[in-house]
């Protein structure tokens, strides 16, 4: 295999379609000259980063959501729609809202800030209450540390893992993942096109979005994270044998971090199986009435659907 690394742009001409698609290479970039697409198709415009990636032309991708049981089932039941975020810094916050919110969603997530404080004891508490825990760390590192980092996700009863990187993180994740689900993250919905622009990426956030899409489900990836706006063109570029779990649930128009935002009925009529709310629950005066008629709009969607 021939490697070549360039401070230049390297332009080269795909030899499968009759030599019809050109590829622009990145400055810097590692290139494998033999196959320097990973057997895809890679087009993009001048000086742009891997945003317009085109996986058979027609663009659905056969592995969307397999990873190696075939196709996914998709039976969810209302009460674990909405994932309720732990963004708490102690575990007996944490506790107060489980308890408060239990008899209404089953699905809670343990985020950076809460595991980092109380680690694996606050998972494990959850657990024993029959409760699903989504572990949102976001792992981005070096693949064999993500990989180790996965694999001591096993056996803890943890659903849902969510990893952010490039291919090489993403398939040591999968290939370490042993009863849990990896969620691949697209673009944070705290990031608009100013910001993705300033990190580099000279294209829109949502061709950026379906690139890494397309890329995680090719890799075996359960599923991903996206917000709302982008969910309709990863249902229909890729298909619905994978998860879509939506971030960003604002009900009103939003003043806080959360840039890319979509309410809760919108989020679904959009392809999401689950959203992740935090803030508009946690933050309301009556946080199970703020579930319940966030469940009242799901379950219209749905029914309607």
């Amino acid at each position: 295999m021939k490697m070549i690394k360039s401070p230049f742009q390297i332009l080269y001409v795909n030899n499968i379609m009759e030599k019809s698609i050109v590829s622009i290479i990145k400055p810097a970039l590692d290139i494998d000259i033999d196959n320097p697409c990973n057997s895809h198709d890679i087009v993009l415009n001048a000086n742009d980063s891997f945003c317009s990636r085109v996986s058979t032309v027609s663009g659905k991708s056969e592995k969307a959501g397999q990873t190696g049981n075939g196709s996914m089932a998709k039976d969810i039941p209302l009460n674990e729609r909405i994932i309720f975020a732990l963004d708490v810094s102690t575990r007996e916050k944490a506790k107060q809202y489980v308890k408060t919110l239990e008899p209404y969603t089953r699905f809670f997530k343990v985020g950076l800030q809460l595991f980092l404080a109380e680690g694996f004891e606050i998972i494990e508490w959850i657990l024993k209450r029959d409760l699903k825990v989504f572990a949102d760390l976001k792992l981005f590192d070096v693949p064999e540390t993500v990989r180790l980092a996965v694999r001591a996700l096993t056996d803890r009863g943890v659903t849902f893992a969510t990893v952010h990187g490039n291919d090489a993180i993403l398939k040591a994740a999968v290939e370490a993942a042993q009863g849990v689900q990896v969620l691949a993250v697209t673009v944070l919905t705290s990031l608009d096109e100013a910001d993705i622009r300033d990190l580099g990426f000279n294209c829109s956030v949502q061709d950026l979005v379906l690139s890494r899409a397309r890329r995680a489900l090719e890799i075996g990836c359960s599923g991903v994270i996206s917000s709302g706006l982008e969910a309709p063109i990863l249902r229909k570029e890729l298909g619905e044998n994978f998860l879509v779990v939506v971030p960003g649930i604002r009900p009103v128009k939003n003043v806080d971090d959360q840039k890319r935002t979509v309410d809760v009925a919108k989020a679904f009529k959009n392809g999401a199986d689950y959203i992740v709310v935090g803030r508009p629950i946690r933050d309301a005066s009556d946080p199970v009435a703020v579930i319940k008629t966030m469940q009242a709009q799901i379950q219209s969607v749905l029914s309607s659907s």
